[in-house]
């Protein structure tokens, strides 16, 4: 599967959810995976991101020890918060 890296810090997190958000929308359009790993700094605020986990997308906000993390939920929370 071909995917879509975003690479570039664009803005603060309201430039960034929107940029991620469209993202995704091409990414499902193309059957692309989006991999945004510059949205990782703010994933304590949104659980899906935190738990790298995106109901079925094929998007990530993580790159693991063996390259691209997929999809689905790849740790559970720790129960410290990254705010």
């Amino acid at each position: 599967m071909k995917r879509i890296l975003i690479a570039d810090r664009n803005g603060q997190l309201g430039n960034r959810l929107f940029l991620f958000a469209h993202f995704i929308a091409i990414g499902m359009k193309t059957g692309r995976r989006v991999v945004n790993p510059l949205f990782d700094e703010f994933s304590g605020f949104f659980e899906c991101a935190f738990r790298n986990h995106y109901d079925g997308l094929h998007v990530s906000s993580r790159i693991g020890p063996r390259g691209i993390a997929s999809s689905a939920c790849m740790s559970e929370p720790t129960g410290r918060s990254r705010i």
